[in-house]
């Protein structure tokens, strides 16, 4: 039962993440958005998945995926966004 509810809110919180995306100006605001909306959304997965295999291996390999993408999530976040900074300013020096 629990599990379901997680399974939805990660769903609800993906669609409302993507208009959240669309509604948004800019290319840094939108990744602002997309960074915190598919962080909440796994780990709202993650977490069911965790509930449904119970204390098992599979627990291990889950949390280890969990915290691999916790760590990389940022990171790559990071490098997108400084590499459309980088763009702009490039545009912005052409202009000059």
């Amino acid at each position: 039962m629990i599990v379901n509810i997680l399974f939805i809110f990660s769903i609800i919180f993906l669609i409302l993440g993507l208009y959240g995306v669309i509604a948004k100006q800019g290319i840094f605001m939108q990744l602002v958005s997309v960074s915190l909306v598919d962080t909440i959304a796994f780990l709202l997965l993650s977490i069911a998945l965790m509930i449904k295999v119970g204390l098992s291996p599979m627990l291990l390999k889950i949390l280890i995926i969990v915290g691999f993408i916790l760590l990389t999530n940022p990171i790559v976040n990071h490098l997108i966004s400084r590499k459309a900074y980088d763009a702009s300013q490039e545009e912005m020096r052409k202009e000059l």
